[in-house]
């Protein structure tokens, strides 16, 4: 009767429990109700970048929780008449990222950061007609200078440039029906994000030539150096034929030489920037020079010194940086060769005269610290070679001995433990 008690008590803690947990699951149930998801909105069909999207353009379905992400879209007017920035494809839930802020009234909200400033600019229908730009894209700025007075020259002057809008939106769709009727021109027009120091190149660019946009990966965003292309650089094997003399039986009338066209500071600081595109220096800072002194009241004079500073600073730190390398490479000739005390010198001079320079993105004083712990390092096994061969000489053994000065003479031929070793190895001989 005592081993049947326990039992009974364990089954009954069972049923108690089952009937506890059953209770509680009603309970539950019955104040929160059935789980229900809420409703999300869609793509119905694939949204290329730069679409207005309308009502036609959604669809709707349950998202199986209770709670959905922030990111995500329920209410058609948050979209509705708004553009996409990227791919939405048919079936993806509509993201937060990718809804342009740009309304169908063409009004900018919220896209202009501080400091920043919208700039609107006219570019080929064709780029635009071929897909490669829309809201939230990035463009690269090229411009062509075709000036007269100087040779033509193309350089990109800006990148990774954020795209706000492409074309004007009326607010009436009369009128918007009006305006695609009358635009068959071959330019659009396009908005961009800009730096007030960038809108200024940008706004001189346009008065000296003709500006393309190259549209850019969103995740590319390395700046890109180039020195700019000319009619030398694209065909540098064509020249111009000479013109034959003319044959002529009179002796012409000696005529007035004509008076030299006096450049204006804009055709000079165009020439001048074409011969720093070309890589003339000389001549660069020559007609920079010219800018300076012939038009100082004018806003290119100061532009142009910079110009000459920036050439000069670079000039400098090209001289600089051969120097180091010269001096760099001739340590490590030293320290190859087992000069280890003239591998110091060299060092704190380095040190001394150079240690707050960078070179190739290092300082000097971090290169030098290098230097001579290898230095110390190559000295310490140099040291133990000599001495592994004057114990081998003093026990006799001229074969090991001669071993260790092998190593010395191939790595070491200059040092001084070289030169002790060998003259110790002849003596005993």
């Amino acid at each position: 009767m005592s081993k049947r008690k326990p039992m009974v008590l364990l089954l009954i803690a069972v049923i108690l429990g089952f009937l506890a947990t059953t209770a509680m699951a009603k309970y539950l149930e019955k104040q929160t109700g059935p789980a229900t998801g809420k409703t999300v909105l869609t793509a119905a069909v694939d949204l290329p970048p730069g679409t207005m999207i309308t009502k036609e353009h959604l669809a709707e379905v349950q998202w199986p929780s209770p709670k959905v992400p922030e990111s995500l879209i329920s209410d058609p007017e948050e979209v509705v008449n708004k553009y996409t920035s990227a791919m939405v494809a048919a079936g993806e839930p509509l993201p937060r990222s990718r809804i342009s802020d740009m309304t169908y009234t063409g009004e900018i909200k919220g896209y202009i950061p501080p400091g920043y400033r919208a700039m609107a600019i006219k570019i080929d229908r064709a780029v635009k007609a071929g897909g490669l730009l829309a809201p939230g894209s990035f463009v690269d700025v090229i411009t062509v200078i075709t000036e007269r007075g100087y040779e033509p020259v193309s350089r990109i002057i800006l990148q990774n440039i954020k795209v706000l809008s492409v074309g004007t939106r009326p607010t009436d769709p009369e009128d918007k029906e009006k305006q695609d009727k009358a635009q068959q021109g071959t330019e659009e027009v396009v908005t961009l994000l800009l730096l007030p120091d960038e809108a200024e190149k940008l706004a001189l660019a346009i008065t000296r030539g003709k500006i393309q946009l190259m549209a850019r990966g969103v995740s590319d965003t390395a700046a890109t150096v180039t020195m700019g292309s000319s009619p030398l650089t694209l065909m540098p094997e064509s020249k111009e034929p000479e013109k034959p003399a003319k044959p002529s039986d009179a002796v012409p009338a000696p005529q007035p030489a004509p008076e030299p066209q006096k450049d204006t500071a804009e055709v000079a600081y165009s020439k001048a920037l074409s011969a720093e595109a070309k890589g003339n220096t000389a001549l660069a800072l020559k007609l920079y020079a010219q800018v300076a002194a012939d038009f100082p009241e004018h806003a290119l004079a100061a532009q142009s010194v910079k110009r000459s500073n920036d050439i000069r600073a670079a000039a400098e730190q090209q001289e600089r940086d051969l120097a180091l390398e010269k001096e760099l490479l001739s340590a490590e000739s030293d320290l190859g060769k087992g000069m280890f005390e003239r591998v110091r010198e060299r060092a704190a001079k380095l040190l001394e005269q150079c240690g707050a320079v960078t070179y190739k993105g290092e300082q000097i004083s971090e290169i030098v610290g290098k230097l001579k712990l290898r230095a110390a390092d190559d000295e310490k096994k140099a040291r133990l070679e000599f001495q592994l061969c004057r114990n081998w000489l003093q026990n006799a053994n001229v074969d090991e001995a001669g071993k260790h000065l092998k190593k010395l003479e191939q790595n070491y031929p200059e040092s001084t433990y070289y030169r002790q070793a060998k003259a110790l190895f002849e003596s005993k001989k």
